[in-house]
């Protein structure tokens, strides 16, 4: 999770930085999931978001797949936003 926050780190604005507040597994229903949250500071704005993924084969795979989940709602919000 947070290897794959640093590997992007450059890809995003300059003024956007990110913290993995969390990775935690969660079960819905008859799957295994992985739900990590994570926090931006853009500016003064600190937005959370979230991103998901169902848990097959690799953790730490699932874990990076979570992640970029949650960078992804990021960068759909800041197209919103735009």
């Amino acid at each position: 999770g947070r290897a794959t926050l640093q590997a992007l780190a450059g890809t995003f604005d300059e003024d956007a930085a990110f913290v993995l507040e969390g990775i935690e597994e969660i079960a819905v229903s008859d799957a295994q999931g992985l739900l990590a949250v994570l926090s931006a500071r853009v500016g003064r704005e600190r937005p959370v978001f979230h991103g998901s993924v169902i848990l097959q084969g690799d953790p730490l795979e699932a874990a990076a797949r979570a992640v970029l989940d949650a960078l992804n709602r990021f960068q759909a919000a800041r197209g919103r936003a735009a």
